[in-house]
């Protein structure tokens, strides 16, 4: 549909009920991780672009994206089954 820009996105997430400390705690790992030219270089390889982002970032970027993807639904009459 032109328009519209469709892209493969990798997250990590945790159950609901993670303790924010928990969270806290992985996002920094996952941030440092990210940083490290030997992970940064493998995430590469696959094509992907490593961002490294912080919990609401993504979940910002998520709802934006989820968004987007009801309008492209709305517009082109997909139908959803179960």
């Amino acid at each position: 549909m032109p328009g519209y820009e469709i892209t493969q996105t990798w997250g990590i997430v945790a159950p609901a009920g993670t303790p924010p400390d928990v969270v806290r705690r992985l996002s920094d790992e996952i941030v440092k991780a990210m940083g490290q030219p030997e992970a940064k270089d493998k995430v590469l390889a696959t094509g992907a672009v490593p961002v490294g982002d912080r919990p609401a970032a993504f979940e910002a970027y998520m709802a934006k994206e989820r968004k987007t993807l009801g309008d492209v639904i709305a517009r082109s009459g997909i139908v959803l089954k179960d």
